[in-house]
């Protein structure tokens, strides 16, 4: 098992939990609201979120060239709960229920504890609902020294680009799908060049979407322990994209 916790600087910006429902009788967008109630107490501040959905039709009814027009309009989708602190955020939604913890992250089970008893309330007040889909996902920030620097000393997961061409990046985004067949899974990666927060330094974002869509165990006992097989597994991931001389960074 791949562990990241005895690392002092976990590189962890944002640790996110999402899971969704699939068919079936959902609480209302007023319902929800009795959910914010019962969190008050530890996420006080609350505000409505939506979904876009935007539209666009053709008046195909002339003889002339078509005309197309395009309406958008945000539907009601939950309620994003924030924590006094606004370290932790959790969004009960019409369609599913979202953790987050942003930095500091501490460790794998104080997550899971806390993730675990939100979603055992929001379970209580609307009763239980067939899984679809779960994700896990983390958003690292890689911070290298130095501002010009050679991303294969730091990155195993990287751009590659021609030995003809030069090998100073001003920028880049990356995106890599992968199939995950030891876990059912798939994990989406993307990795990217941000601005620096600290001087004389280069910093990447490694973000990294495991999550699964078959298969998905129903029952407390083995959603939580699959739960903790993908955590595993998106440890993998991550210690894999990385180089000995970047984990030495995080101690």
């Amino acid at each position: 098992m791949a562990e990241l916790e005895p690392f002092s600087s976990a590189p962890i910006t944002e640790a996110v939990l999402d899971i969704r429902f699939g068919e079936g009788l959902a609480p209302s967008f007023e319902g929800l609201a009795r959910f914010v109630e019962v969190v008050k107490a530890d996420y006080p501040q609350a505000k409505k979120v939506g979904e876009v959905r935007a539209e666009l039709r053709a008046d195909l009814g002339t003889a002339e060239a078509p005309r197309f027009t395009q309406t958008a309009a945000t539907e009601p989708l939950g309620y994003q709960c924030i924590s006094e602190d606004r370290k932790q955020i959790v969004q009960p939604r019409i369609n599913g229920f979202v953790f987050s913890r942003l930095r500091p992250y501490d460790r794998w089970s104080t997550f899971k504890a806390e993730a675990r008893r939100l979603f055992d309330l929001y379970i209580s007040e609307f009763g239980k609902r067939s899984i679809q889909r779960v994700a896990i996902r983390t958003i690292n920030r890689l911070d290298i020294p130095g501002q010009k620097v050679d991303l294969k000393e730091w990155i195993r997961t990287g751009p590659e680009v021609s030995p003809v061409l030069s090998q100073e990046l001003a920028g880049f985004f990356m995106q890599l799908h992968l199939p995950c067949h030891d876990v059912k899974a798939h994990c989406i990666i993307n990795e990217t060049l941000v601005s620096p927060e600290v001087p004389n330094a280069t910093a990447v974002i490694l973000d990294i979407d495991l999550f699964r869509v078959d298969d998905i165990p129903q029952e407390p006992g083995p959603f939580w322990a699959l739960m903790d097989q993908l955590r595993d597994k998106k440890n993998d991931i991550f210690l894999g994209c990385i180089t000995e001389k970047m984990k030495e960074t995080f101690k």
